[in-house]
């Protein structure tokens, strides 16, 4: 709704509809541009073959691609696959690795493992995968990080109205570590506290946190 794009409202069934229409799966339509790119992408690099062995499903990628406008990097899916459908059984062939816990993430009847490059790999495919799709979702985060940058320049923070009329101030201060020495039962220990640096506005976490603070807090209802 906020990019105006009615291909993708189709996709996650907000456009007129009626009971004679199929509801449309998002990401199950991911599955298949993930594979698309996938197999193209194998083409040409058959280093990485072992992920031809891996059956991608709607539950496989869904993490990934639903926190991709929310600011998840190839490196954040990467680590999300890793503990979801994968365990680390140490070091196989030289390199680190990681067994597919699951068979029904896998088309082969052998153990399946993959090593740290070939998880990434995938990692950024599924991530790149939303934005080659739907590119105008893109270039909405991309003017969000371009604002908050102005703002941060200007020393200002986002604010919104809610259609509920609720008015939402976005500022996440960066912070600077204290070290406190305390006592506890007679032994010396330190305590590291972190303290808001007023004026000096953090743009990683403002960039981090739009998207999803701008959706979800939109939603919120006055009165």
């Amino acid at each position: 709704m906020m990019v105006n794009d009615t291909n993708l409202a189709k996709y996650v069934n907000i456009i007129k509809s009626d009971s004679k229409d199929i509801p449309e799966v998002v990401y199950q339509y991911m599955v298949m541009k993930v594979n698309d790119k996938l197999k193209k992408f194998l083409s040409q690099n058959w280093e990485f073959v072992k992920l031809n062995y891996l059956n991608l499903t709607r539950k496989f990628i869904k993490r990934g691609i639903m926190t991709i406008p929310y600011g998840s990097t190839a490196r954040g899916i990467s680590n999300q696959l890793k503990s979801d459908f994968f365990e680390y059984i140490g070091k196989r062939d030289n390199r680190v690795a990681y067994k597919l816990i699951e068979d029904s993430y896998k088309n082969i009847s052998a153990e399946l493992y993959l090593n740290n490059s070939e998880i990434h790999c995938l990692a950024t495919i599924i991530h790149d995968i939303l934005y080659d799709t739907f590119p105008i979702l893109k270039e909405l985060v991309s003017y969000l990080k371009d604002m908050n940058k102005t703002l941060k320049d200007l020393n200002l923070a986002p604010i919104w109205i809610t259609p509920g009329g609720l008015i939402i101030e976005q500022k996440y201060f960066a912070t600077e570590k204290h070290k406190i020495p305390t006592n506890i039962l007679g032994k010396r220990k330190q305590i590291t506290v972190k303290k808001a640096i007023k004026g000096k506005i953090n743009l990683r976490k403002q960039n981090e946190a739009v998207v999803p603070n701008l959706v979800f807090k939109s939603l919120i209802k006055t009165g």
